[in-house]
């Protein structure tokens, strides 16, 4: 497997080739955060999901796994 980690540009870039996304879904609003990684449920299915989690400092998130749909 490859890991792509990055910005707005590099998901762009990777997601046509990716099977699998690894996403944590992190409750809040950023202004200051210029890009949105959007997915699209045509083209992939959420397989896994875990319990809210609180951090320290008190954001609430989750993991998630999407796969690929195919034809």
């Amino acid at each position: 497997p490859v890991w792509v980690i990055g910005g707005a540009e590099i998901y762009r870039l990777m997601v046509v080739q990716a099977d699998c996304i690894e996403r944590t879904d992190v409750v809040g609003v950023w202004p200051e955060a210029a890009a949105r990684f959007v997915i699209r449920s045509s083209v992939w299915t959420c397989v896994l999901s875990s319990e809210w989690h609180r951090s320290g400092n008190g954001l609430r998130y989750r993991y998630q796994r999407y796969l690929k749909i195919r034809p």
